[in-house]
């Protein structure tokens, strides 16, 4: 009787690794190109801030957005598949607050 016992909890074990292994490489294989941009606006108030984040959380394929009022910078993370950065860009517009993806500027090295 106790062999049983040990074969059968084996067996679960064993089933139990099987389907989170299976998972992991499902995982892995599907996994989503989620890409990050930081967005430039024209936002003055918190509900400014909050009917960005608030539209563009409830947008499919963006994962994240998080509106920073003292920068007037919006970090988003989207699905690159389903939304591009233009079409944010363009829907930060359609609310009213002109947006453009940040830019860069490079350092000069003083000698």
């Amino acid at each position: 009787m106790r062999k049983r016992t040990t074969t059968r909890k084996k067996v679960v074990l064993t089933t139990i690794l099987s389907l989170v292994l299976s998972l992991v490489l499902s995982f892995t294989l599907f996994a989503k190109d989620i890409q990050r941009v930081e967005i430039t606006t024209q936002m003055d108030c918190n509900s400014c801030k909050n009917k960005i984040e608030k539209n563009l959380k409830n947008t499919e394929g963006i994962k994240k957005a998080q509106a920073e009022l003292k920068t007037k910078i919006v970090k988003v993370e989207y699905d690159k598949d389903i939304i591009s950065e233009e079409q944010i860009i363009k829907q930060i517009n359609d609310l009213g607050y002109e947006a453009s993806k940040k830019t860069v500027t490079p350092t000069t090295k003083k000698k």
